[in-house]
């Protein structure tokens, strides 16, 4: 967020607030259902249950406002070469987890699983290098 509460991109762009990533078809058409149904609702003389739908999707909306959207390039998915560091400790035996380094020298927060290419154990703390990837999985050697 901006200081003046503008969400912004990584890269520093505006993202639209009626964004298709943040109103997409199944948000619309919810919306759009909740309100006709709080209309239809209040002209047959339902007034008071007419407010539950209405709430509804006032709710939803707010939520939905909130969201903070983080658009990034598809680069920042590909961790093969990068530096990642060991949050559970990585052996032959046992698929570890790890987080990988971001171009900055922070850490990504996503976690990722990962297995080593040899016979070797890596432990918590350590750092180690991404080789490969097998599925969603990486395969990481020692640093």
């Amino acid at each position: 967020m901006t200081q003046k509460g503008k969400p912004r991109t990584q890269n520093g762009q505006n993202v639209p607030f009626l964004s298709f990533a943040r109103f997409g078809p199944g948000s619309i058409i919810l919306l759009s259902l909740l309100a006709l149904f709080a209309i239809l609702l209040f002209i047959f003389g339902l007034r008071y249950l007419a407010i539950l739908p209405a709430v509804s999707a006032i709710l939803i909306f707010a939520v939905k406002s909130l969201e903070v959207l983080q658009l990034g390039s598809p680069d920042d998915k590909n961790p093969i070469g990068k530096k990642c560091l060991v949050i559970k400790k990585v052996s032959s035996r046992e698929r570890g987890l790890v987080r990988v380094y971001q171009k900055d020298g922070s850490l990504n927060p996503e976690l990722w699983s990962a297995e080593t290419t040899g016979h070797f154990e890596i432990e918590e703390g350590r750092t180690a290098r991404v080789v490969g990837m097998k599925s969603i999985v990486l395969l990481i050697e020692p640093d």
